[in-house]
């Protein structure tokens, strides 16, 4: 054998046999493996616990939410967490019991000084800070239940979520014969300076309804404040537990409830019911019924919440101070009342508010008090408007009296008052940064030239769509236009800017998408400016054609003040689709205003432009068709667009109540559509026009009871004269300005709800 040939055993081509550095190379591969897979699993593992985070339970009104059925270890407190469940009330079929956890400890934060307020609420809702608060409450129960959860008295829980507490809640003194009757749906919340000054209840039900007023006379209520009403889109929210003035006494259990007197305010109704506990006597007490909150919201105006719990301090009794409040569970709105009122005390005596530790004290005490992220907002607007504004809320008596002090220059500011609530106005406003505009759909590359003015956009979302795009091209069914809210209606109104000859086409196609009936036009049809896209037949015996719609007159009259157009609209057949069902003609009657030129503040006859705004509504109100949406605009869609739909609203206002809220007309519509109403040249008009428009009404009641019709009293700024503009000083109607500085936003937009 050579002696020089390579061993079997040690050469590097046989498998079976490696050496010492080949089984050093395996090891390594097989830990690099296993750290791959060690990494894998953790990847693995936190993509879910991720998930689980997202799908996290945030609440809503437990009056449209989960319900759980629940139950406590014995021990210490414990939170359980509630899981998404379908809406279901307690006599539902049972659902399993949810998964325990430990309780967790949430940090108070710091009092906010009155003179940090605006800008920290117009900050903290702008970066989301407050429904970051909000999430960070604890949404789960966080204390012993024992009692509200026997199945002797689950019956008595309106909602699964909402239940009281074993140490907040409201013993009721036994029955004999009955060990389950101390139970009542119902907690004690502590206020400022009363450890006691509320107590939190759901809305009676027929199996609660004689424990509830059980607990009224024990707990020797006086006021009861209910901020529901008994049946909300369609479903019962509260039984109706006093009787009907005029009616009947209803007898439950051991009382009869007698209904001695009803007052109809703005907001509320205020009810005097008598009380007779057939074993003892009888008392008074003070029913304040909220009936301006909508479900599943919160108020449109909250000056109307604010004078309505400042109305319940103002009426004195007799007996302790505690209020009952309820809405359906006994948790949302009810929350919201009791921090609204304990901040604007807290206000008062200390300078500060203290609204996040505050909400933190109810869901200890109750859960889900102040439900939703929306509704804690709200909180803090309510607050400071009540600080910043006072009372804005006018009688429609006192609004001729105040006008001309209203417009008179005050010697301590040089200001005249109603320049200085337009500069509240503005600054209670959320200001909007230009970052939150580039994000908008109206900012887009392809978005941008169907804009009149590059500061004047819609925020996306409310903004109308048009049907010809869809959810994931913004391009196609963008028109600069907006959703605003009537007083009465959701998205009752709508505004845009005058049509650019490039946006012809897309206005016709918003009016045939909403099936829009009546246009409101209230800039000049300038034949000079290019920019001007003229939207109907230049003469009536033509017709406009553009993209697949034809447009042609059908009528026109002419007043002094306005012309009135009506436009048929119809869709044109593409040429390979004749066969195709043709679609009835769109009747469309335009309302053009022409006594206000573009190069003045104001109409040359305020009271013609009264009569264009009543001629309109009175137009729909008598309009056989079905409820119209008015699209209303200008050159900009929000000068004189803002001052249409602030008196239309206001007019609507006027309807349901013997007061107007100029203020927070505009500040609600301003939700949608920030810049609308931006010079204080349109705020004073809005007043004139109001004024004008009860003046008007009180002189028409007064010529009715006298039989004098020939008797008209006006203001001496009904028929105003052109005013040009002071010398380079833009027309409200010039262009957008340096709108995007001050920009508002909704709290709305900012919780996502």
């Amino acid at each position: 054998m050579n002696s020089s040939a390579t061993s079997p055993s040690s050469g590097p081509d046989n498998p079976s046999n490696p050496s010492g550095e080949g089984l050093l190379i395996v090891l390594v591969i097989v830990i690099v493996l296993l750290a791959v897979i060690a990494v894998l699993l953790f990847v693995v593992l936190m993509y879910k616990r991720n998930r689980l985070r997202k799908r996290k339970f945030k609440p809503r009104d437990a009056e449209r939410d989960g319900h759980v059925n629940a139950t406590f270890d014995n021990g210490d407190a414990q939170v359980i967490s509630i899981h998404p469940v379908p809406n279901v009330a307690e006599e539902s079929p049972k659902i399993p019991s949810p998964v325990q956890s430990p309780v967790s400890k949430i940090p108070q934060m710091d009092p906010i000084p009155l003179t940090s307020l605006i800008n920290y609420v117009g900050e903290n809702k702008l970066n989301g800070a407050l429904v970051d608060q909000w999430s960070s409450l604890p949404q789960d129960l966080t204390q012993p239940a024992t009692v509200a959860l026997k199945n002797e008295n689950k019956p008595k829980n309106r909602y699964r979520n909402i239940i009281a507490y074993d140490e907040h809640r409201v013993v009721l003194e036994l029955i004999e014969g009955d060990n389950f009757s101390d139970y009542v749906n119902a907690s004690y919340i502590k206020g400022f300076q009363n450890e006691k000054a509320y107590i939190a209840s759901q809305g009676p039900t027929t199996n609660s309804i004689v424990d509830f007023w059980r607990m009224i006379w024990q707990e020797d209520i006086h006021k009861i404040s209910m901020v529901a009403n008994v049946i909300e889109e369609g479903r019962m929210k509260c039984l109706h537990y006093w009787p009907t003035l005029g009616d009947e006494p209803i007898e439950e259990g051991d009382f009869i409830i007698s209904t001695i007197s009803e007052t109809e305010k703005d907001s509320y109704t205020l009810r005097k019911l008598q009380l007779e506990n057939k074993e003892v006597g009888t008392r008074e007490l003070y029913m304040f019924h909220f009936t301006e909150w909508p479900d599943r919201d919160v108020p449109a105006d909250a000056s109307t919440l604010i004078r309505y719990i400042r109305d319940i301090h103002a009426l004195k009794t007799e007996g302790p101070d505690t209020i009952l409040v309820h809405c359906s569970a006994g948790a949302g709105r009810t929350g919201v009342f009791m921090a609204i009122d304990t901040q604007l005390q807290r206000a008062t005596l200390k300078g500060d508010v203290d609204v996040f530790n505050y909400a933190l004290e109810m869901r200890k005490a109750r859960p889900w008090m102040v439900q939703m992220p929306i509704q804690y907002i709200f909180i803090h607007e309510a607050i400071l408007e009540a600080i910043m504004c006072k009372d804005t809320l006018i009688h429609k008596s006192e609004l001729s009296s105040l006008i001309d002090r209203f417009l008179e220059s005050q010697f301590e500011t040089g200001k005249s008052l109603i320049e200085q609530q337009f500069e509240t106005l503005n600054s209670v406003s959320v200001k909007v940064t230009d970052y939150f505009y580039k994000m908008q759909a109206g900012m887009k590359d392809g978005n941008i030239a169907k804009n009149r003015y590059p500061s004047v956009i819609p925020i996306d979302r409310f903004r109308p769509k048009l049907l010809i795009g869809d959810d994931e091209n913004d391009l196609k069914d963008y028109i600069c236009a907006t959703f605003l809210n009537r007083y009465s209606k959701v998205n009752g109104l709508m505004v845009t800017q005058m049509p650019l000859p490039s946006t012809i086409t897309d206005f016709w196609q918003l009016i045939h998408d909403y099936k829009i009936t009546a246009l409101v036009m209230l800039n000049e049809n300038s034949v000079v400016d290019e920019t001007i896209g003229q939207y109907w037949p230049s003469d009536s015996s033509d017709t406009l054609v553009t993209g697949k719609f034809s447009v042609s007159e059908i009528v026109t009259e002419t007043t002094d003040h306005y012309v009135i157009r009506d436009l048929s609209l119809k869709v044109m057949r593409e040429d390979d689709d004749a066969e195709s069902e043709q679609e009835e003609p769109l009747t469309v009657r335009q309302f053009q205003l022409t006594n206000w030129s573009a190069s003045s503040r104001n109409p040359s006859s305020i009271s013609g432009f009264l009569d264009f705004i009543l001629m309109i509504k009175s137009w729909m109100e008598e309009d056989p068709r079905e409820a119209h949406l008015p699209l209303v605009h200008c050159l900009n869609g929000i000068g004189r667009s803002g001052v249409f739909c602030s008196v239309f609203n206001t007019l609507e206002q006027l309807e349901k109540q013997d007061s107007v809220n100029i203020f927070n007309i505009i500040k609600a519509l301003r939700r949608k559509q920030p810049l609308l109403v931006k010079t204080q040249d349109e705020y004073e008009l809005i007043y004139r026009l109001v004024n004008l428009f009860v003046v008007r009404s009180e002189t028409e009641q007064v010529s009715h009871s006298s039989g004098n019709k020939g008797t008209t009293v006006t203001p001496a700024y009904e028929n105003v004269t052109i005013e040009k503009d002071e010398e380079g000083k833009k027309s409200d109607e010039e262009g957008g300005g340096d709108a995007t500085n001050s920009h508002e936003s909704d709290g709305e937009e900012d919780t996502g709800l």
